[in-house]
């Protein structure tokens, strides 16, 4: 989960990332008939706010998974800075 942080604002828990693989890359995971250009968005902006490079959009109601696999990617290879936060109860352990 990542707090929405503006100004002196902060919105516990405001995104939900599906997973977070090693640090490295964002998984999303949709059961769609087809995913739209807001799905590809979305995995966009979790992208930016861990300041990761690479994420999927797996759509599982796609009729064959390979169609259903979308890249995204945010400067890919270094990605950017972190512009949010990681809330504490996504802290494994707690």
């Amino acid at each position: 989960m990542m707090d929405l942080i503006y100004d002196e604002l902060t919105v516990p828990r405001a995104y939900r990332i599906d997973f977070i693989v090693e640090d490295c890359v964002v998984l999303e995971l949709k059961a769609l008939e087809q995913t739209g250009r807001v799905h590809g968005r979305q995995v966009l902006t979790y992208l930016k706010l861990t300041g990761l490079a690479l994420g999927l959009l797996l759509n599982f109601g796609a009729p064959a998974m390979r169609d259903g696999v979308e890249r995204v990617v945010n400067n890919f290879p270094g990605g950017t800075e972190p512009i949010g936060r990681r809330s504490i109860a996504a802290t494994p352990g707690r």
